[in-house]
């Protein structure tokens, strides 16, 4: 995945946060007198809080995947619960959604499901994702090459106007950017842009974010989700002794029996993940070859964001 797939661009429209506080909320597009049919919603456990808010605020239906509860934590008549996982294909366990999206227009989609939307999209044919006038998705370690197709699909008719970091699993970097390893993106149909758009100049997080976890926060201010600063390639040298500081920093406060605090030139890696120390997953910046504009995070603003 290039993380120019990732650009972010300034939304046209104010920005609504709906749902609870922390995780669970979601900041979308507040377009004005749109009409919407109908909300796809994929990932519920025991919160609906965004569909409830969702629902009230434009007047529709909800159906609402997943197949890991019996039934929503509350009823809403609004709300149809559908207990099947969203995936690629039909089974008694899984729906691709494709009979809903084609006997429906004007679809808002929000999706959390731990890693399904990738073979979800990659589902869909483009006629399918033209139908959805907005997407709430969160992305779940995005970095192979698996996930290229998926990008270029949304991208084509949709434009990417709210990022979010989800803190719950810290940072890594990829091809040169600091990039969260799940995260959350607000995408916008291009028929709602008037004018060409504009690249988003914003810091992140916004106002509106709330932090997902207390784990610490994750701040952005560099390409391509940030695009007010000048690019500058990290010096490797100030790489290696900021990777040597967060191991010196690990080793003190695994002695003092103290939680550990997540390195934003680490990424806290999943159970028995290859490559990690003491639940840490080490990935230095590569030095060499001519980086392309607007995809390098420098190691001196990294500290001036406070992300160690």
């Amino acid at each position: 995945m290039d993380p120019s797939v990732l650009t972010v661009y300034e939304c046209p429209y104010p920005k609504l946060r709906l749902g609870k506080d922390g995780d669970g909320g979601y900041i979308i597009a507040d377009v004005p007198d749109i009409k919407y049919q109908v909300i796809l919603a994929g990932g519920i456990k025991n919160d609906i809080s965004f569909e409830e808010h969702f629902v009230k605020k434009y007047n529709i239906k909800c159906f609402a995947f997943d197949g890991t509860i019996n039934k929503i934590p509350k009823e809403n008549s609004n709300i149809t619960f559908i207990k099947k996982n969203i995936g690629s294909d039909n089974t008694e366990q899984l729906t691709n959604l494709h009979d809903l999206i084609n006997t429906n227009e004007n679809i808002f989609v929000k999706m959390d499901i731990e890693g399904g939307e990738i073979p979800w999209i990659k589902s869909l044919n483009d006629e399918q994702i033209n139908k959805f006038d907005q997407i709430v998705m969160e992305f779940h370690r995005p970095f192979s090459n698996k996930e290229i197709d998926v990008f270029n699909k949304i991208n084509k008719n949709h434009i990417l106007v709210h990022f979010h970091g989800n803190n719950c699993r810290g940072t890594r970097i990829h091809k040169d950017v600091v990039i969260p390893n799940i995260f959350e993106c607000t995408y916008l149909h291009k028929r709602f842009f008037v004018n060409p758009p504009k690249l988003n100049t914003d810091l992140i997080p916004s106002e509106l974010d709330m932090k997902n976890t207390n784990n610490p926060e994750i701040y952005i201010d560099y390409p391509p989700f940030v695009n007010n600063k000048p690019v500058v390639k990290p010096n490797p040298s100030t790489a290696a002794v900021l990777e040597s500081a967060a191991r010196a920093k690990l080793g003190r406060s695994s002695g003092g029996g103290s939680a550990r605090t997540p390195n934003p030139l680490m990424s806290t890696g999943g159970g028995g993940s290859s490559g990690t120390t003491s639940g840490f997953e080490t990935r230095t910046p590569t030095p060499t070859g001519t980086l392309s504009p607007g995809l390098v995070k420098p190691a001196s603003i990294l500290i001036g964001r406070k992300l160690i």
